[in-house]
């Protein structure tokens, strides 16, 4: 009796901890990753994923306020592709050149941040169409000048 005591109370255990880790999982899904680090002059690749239709990428880009330009070049996932308004900026910004934009028929997008080394904050937008057709708009990630 005092073993399948034991036996029960330890499957019940491991059914509780795989529970948290299934939960744990689930609760990270569809978060923003980590910043992303774009502090040296150049090109500056950013990746894009798609969690349910919510795109998104790192939460925060940072660029070094006193640094030369960085091109700024978003990568759509397989499966999806930019919109014609695939990242939108909240209001205009002093560093931003939202140019070139659109590039390789939707797969890439790209802007150039040009420091002036005053501290910035630009928030945006992500906006990519699957191959079905369905149209999927992100949260507002940023890209910090600092």
């Amino acid at each position: 009796m005092k073993t399948r005591t034991v036996l029960m109370t330890s499957l019940s255990m491991v059914v509780t901890a795989g529970a948290l880790t299934a939960c744990s999982l689930l609760k990270d899904e569809g978060k923003p990753m980590a910043t992303k680090d774009c502090t040296r002059p150049g090109l500056c690749e950013v990746d894009v994923v798609v969690n349910g239709c919510s795109p998104t990428t790192n939460e925060k880009i940072v660029v070094d306020k006193s640094g030369g330009a960085v091109e700024i070049r978003w990568n759509a996932p397989a499966g999806y592709a930019f919109t014609e308004q695939g990242i939108r900026f909240e209001g205009s910004s002093p560093v931003i050149d939202p140019k070139p934009g659109l590039q390789e028929r939707g797969a890439r997008w790209m802007v150039v941040d040009r420091p002036n080394g005053q501290k910035s904050i630009a928030k945006y937008r992500i906006q990519v169409r699957s191959t079905s057709g369905t149209v999927c708009t992100g949260p507002d990630p940023l890209i910090a000048n600092e």
